[in-house]
């Protein structure tokens, strides 16, 4: 089998910092030529360049060239846009966060384009049931969907000892949508310190929350990212949107228990909120750091269960059999027929747990 991975075309894969869809290009395609596929991360415009809006995507064609037997894997909308206008066959994987959020300015457009991104592909994947469900509702959409979990690198994510325990981590944007406060608040008076790291998008807010005790950082290169893991008690993840951050599974692996809000809920090994509520996600927060602060040995029971489950379920190398038995399963469909697309879903749906 031959796969060809598109990039966004708007920053290098690696990413040297923050970047989730190159970040799961970078692993997925590491993990593909470690099960002997034939890969290769198609990412670059023209003469190496990284072009903005649609000249990457209108590249992408004379980029791949015509192997028919290439499975092409596409990660972001225009891209898949271009190659269905074309006629030209793919799967895709949405990175869109909004999906189950009420349309609005600014998230209308970028849910309209991954409609037209999900409709033309030969199948596509989700991180959770809960995105699985808002796809398989796309109308005129020509192929299955399926669920395969995010992938971490296990090797490269690994436990250094507990860390401090009156350290927690938060790793993302500084950018409202992102909800700090929740956690900057959350932490008061627990005795434990909040540590942010992440471009800063919103000076104003990281102002905001130095007033409220929270340290931010910026953003860290890879390296440093492991070692803020490394150093840090726990993650926290207060944000709203449904859909799985790489930063999560990275703490997992990396032997830190993670707190978040209600939007986690499916993230097997992520200790969670009831509800999104921040009121209720702040007390959440506080009262579960108080215990954990005022017992390290249930901490610590966390922090070894947490490892264990990045390696049960979220290594890519057990991941990337069901990615193979997807790309499959939609190669023997006609992409453009819809009569038993039910019962397609089914049969991927049974491949991909298997």
């Amino acid at each position: 089998m031959k796969v060809a991975l598109l990039g966004a075309g708007q920053r290098p894969i690696p990413p040297p910092g923050y970047g989730g869809v190159e970040r799961f290009v970078d692993e997925y395609a590491r993990a593909l030529a470690r099960a002997g596929v034939s890969v290769r991360v198609v990412n670059e415009g023209p003469e190496g360049l990284y072009p903005t809006g649609w000249a990457f995507a209108r590249a992408v064609p004379g980029l791949l060239g015509s192997d028919p037997e290439e499975i092409v894997h596409a990660n972001t909308s225009e891209p898949a846009i271009t190659l269905g206008l074309l006629g030209r066959s793919y799967v895709y994987t949405t990175h869109f966060p909004d999906w189950l959020r009420p349309p609005r300015s600014g998230v209308r457009s970028g849910r309209t384009k991954e409609a037209m991104a999900v409709r033309r592909a030969r199948g596509s994947t989700t991180f959770s049931d809960a995105l699985r469900g808002a796809l398989e509702r796309v109308p005129r959409r020509r192929g299955p969907v399926v669920t395969i979990p995010l992938g971490v690198d296990v090797e490269r994510f690994r436990p250094a000892g507990l860390g401090d325990g009156g350290l927690a981590l938060g790793v993302g944007e500084i950018v409202a949508r992102k909800r700090w406060t929740i956690a900057a608040r959350a932490v008061r008076g627990t005795g434990v310190r909040l540590r942010l790291v992440g471009p800063i998008r919103e000076p104003a807010l990281a102002d905001e929350l130095r007033s409220l005790g929270a340290e931010v950082v910026g953003e860290v290169d890879g390296p440093g990212l492991l070692r803020e893991l490394s150093a840090a008690g726990v993650l926290l993840h207060p944000g709203d949107r449904e859909a799985w951050p790489g930063v999560a599974l990275q703490a997992l692996a990396a032997g830190r228990p993670v707190l978040a809000s209600g939007s986690l809920a499916s993230l097997v090994g992520a200790t969670v909120a009831d509800s999104d509520s921040p009121d209720r996600v702040e007390r959440f927060f506080r009262t579960t750091l108080e215990q954990w602060h005022r017992d390290p040995g249930e901490r610590e029971r966390r922090s070894q269960a947490a490892r264990e489950c990045a390696e049960s379920l979220y290594a890519w190398d057990r991941l990337v059999p069901r990615y193979l038995a997807f790309y499959r399963e939609v190669g023997r469909d006609d992409p453009g027929r819809t009569r038993g697309l039910r019962a397609a879903s089914a049969r991927v749906a049974r491949s991909a747990r298997t």
